[in-house]
């Protein structure tokens, strides 16, 4: 996919995004965000949408020698928190998808040789502004652990 704008390494605390995207585009985008957010904070980037078979892992990173499998979660903001309806992203991840990441995980660890891993989430907020959506908020979730 080719992005309209490109999202750097060092991206600003507000990024404009054209309201017009539809809801796959938004995830890319989140994942290009969660790429910069990684590389920002010195992780090194070794496999983005890593699909051995069926199961898919969003991004692998690694710092410090260790290994990190990150979901990405892309959502807009809800200033209504008392709304039913209000979930943090990282609540979207479901019990199948942690056992397909689980299971996605496994097979690049045997095949790389990794002792070190850990799983993460990284949350992206997107705000609606008149015509454009801006990344407001962007956290990081790690090390996850599974139920």
């Amino acid at each position: 996919m080719k992005l309209r704008y490109k999202i750097l390494s060092f991206f600003p605390k507000f990024i404009k995004i054209p309201a017009d995207y539809d809801k796959n585009e938004i995830g890319r985008i989140g994942e290009e965000v969660a790429c910069a957010y990684l590389k920002k904070h010195r992780f090194k980037v070794l496999e983005r949408n890593y699909k051995p078979y069926i199961n898919e892992i969003d991004i692998i990173a690694e710092k410090s020698k260790e290994i990190v499998f990150v979901e990405v979660k892309t959502r807009s903001v809800f200033h209504d928190t008392q709304s039913d309806y209000y979930r943090e992203p990282a609540e979207y991840v479901t019990q199948k998808q942690m056992i397909n990441i689980r299971k996605a995980a496994k097979v690049y660890i045997k095949s790389h040789e990794a002792n070190e891993y850990s799983f993460g989430v990284i949350e992206v907020y997107l705000n609606k502004y008149k015509k454009v959506k801006t990344i407001s908020k962007i956290r990081f979730i790690y090390p996850l652990t599974f139920a």
